[in-house]
């Protein structure tokens, strides 16, 4: 075999290769997400979303079944009849490059996610926005919620200490049917009782979505943000100091599991801005992670289809080809 064919042989069986690799490493991830989000069951109820977990659990094990059974039925064909391998080791690597495209996309949206998280906030913040989520029947914020806001006025308290400057709360959530106000108003209600002042909260009240909230938001930032700092370079005459029309430095907060997907989102949507992310409970960020990853997925299904497809038609025609370089 030549070089050439080595290289050939290696690619067509790269993917097989770096699946049983990193069996070990999955096949621990899964239970520990299984156990995680019974966990979740447990103290948050039975919901479909709350049994994400458990569903990715078992198709990564299936996946793994999947692959070792190509694998018996090679080795018996390969004993039969040779020349129905080819056709075999087709569907055989196919199945590896669909499975092999999930784990890498799984494992990048993970590590990418814990980078994003450990963001330092810098001292100069003018914007802070808090993305809304569920709030109680009675219009308060849920625990998550309350954690997203508490963590806000964290930044906000620090930018004061440090530099003096109050930063501008941007609270942005609408109001679904089942809910007495909106999230943005049940945000701003709770900021007002930790003392923050109304000069220093701008409302959001009109999204539906994080896409929305940070579309939206920006209106806000844009419409109102700059009418009041024109409004105070009037009033103030240390002020004069300020650039008129400056473009305000932003945060998001959020909690920790979407911080990634609502950094895309920003970015879409024009809005520079990084993200800061809440803690929440141990056994809920798996299962809320798995959500990121299958929201992500769905954001960009026409350009991750297309990579899909494009992976599996590789991985497809270099097999084929080895097996005819082989024939020759």
């Amino acid at each position: 075999m030549d070089e050439l064919g080595e290289m050939m042989v290696e690619l067509m069986d790269s993917a097989r290769l770096y699946i049983m690799i990193s069996a070990p490493f999955l096949i621990a991830f899964s239970l520990a997400l299984s156990f995680t989000n019974i966990q979740l069951i447990r103290k948050e109820g039975r919901r479909f979303v709350n049994i994400l977990g458990i569903i990715l659990s078992f198709m990564i094990i299936a996946g793994y079944a999947v692959l070792v059974f190509f694998d018996h039925i090679l080795a018996k064909f390969f004993a039969v009849d040779p020349s129905a391998v080819i056709y075999l080791n087709c569907a055989y690597n196919a199945a590896a490059a669909v499975f092999l495209y999930f784990e890498c996309v799984l494992i990048g949206v993970i590590i990418t996610n814990s980078i994003t998280v450990s963001f330092l906030v810098p001292d100069d913040i003018d914007v802070i926005i808090v993305l809304g989520c569920a709030i109680r029947k009675d219009g308060t914020p849920t625990p998550i919620l309350r954690g997203r806001v508490d963590r806000a006025i964290k930044v906000y308290r620090n930018q004061i200490r440090k530099n003096g400057v109050h930063p501008c709360f941007v609270v942005s959530g609408g109001q679904v049917p089942d809910e007495v106000i909106s999230e943005a108003a049940s945000m701003r209600d709770y900021l007002l009782t930790q003392g923050i002042p109304e000069d220093d909260i701008l409302m959001e009240d009109k999204s539906a979505s994080t896409y929305e909230n940070m579309k939206f938001s920006k209106q806000v930032i844009e419409e109102q943000w700059h009418e009041n700092e024109r409004i105070k370079e009037e009033q103030d005459a240390a002020a004069q100091k300020k650039i008129p029309g400056k473009r305000p430095r932003k945060v998001f907060v959020t909690t920790n599991y979407p911080v990634f997907r609502s950094g895309v989102i920003a970015t879409d949507v024009g809005i520079t801005a990084a993200g800061v992310s809440a803690p929440t409970k141990w056994y809920f960020w798996p299962n809320a992670a798995v959500r990121e990853f299958a929201g992500l997925l769905s954001r960009q299904r026409k350009k991750q289809a297309i990579i899909l497809i494009t992976m599996i038609v590789a991985y497809v025609a270099v097999t084929a080809s080895c097996y005819y370089m082989f024939a020759k």
